[in-house]
């Protein structure tokens, strides 16, 4: 009975474990740890650019880091996607707020957890 069965138990386990793995994490990383955590490249250029995004949210200038960064990629000009190399964007897209958008939402978005709990 057991040999009968096995490949069933094989396939449920395995099915039990890839739903346990796809909602994982459970918890929102805060997006300044994710962030700085995902930087591929150029870290000391973008080190100075976080410093920059915290104190613009600590006084004040900004709500968040988040939307510090994107002031500050609008106002300097500055390609955020240099920095994180793993994260595909389109070549074909020149305008340089909206790579900065598009790469900021995906950041945020992987950094909020899987399963919104409550």
């Amino acid at each position: 009975m057991f040999k009968r069965n096995l490949w069933k138990i094989t396939l449920t386990a395995f099915i039990g474990a890839w739903a346990i793995s796809s909602i994982l994490p459970l918890k929102d990383t805060p997006f300044n740890d994710y962030i700085q955590a995902s930087v591929g490249a150029e870290t000391t250029e973008f080190e100075a650019l976080m410093l920059q995004a915290s104190e613009r949210a600590a006084s004040g200038e900004s709500p968040s880091v988040f939307v510090a960064l994107k002031r500050i990629g609008q106002e300097q000009r500055i390609d955020l996607a240099k920095f994180f190399p793993e994260v595909r964007l389109e070549e074909s897209l020149k305008n340089v707020e909206k790579r900065n958008a598009i790469l900021l939402d995906y950041l945020l978005q992987e950094s909020k957890g899987r399963l919104q709990l409550g």
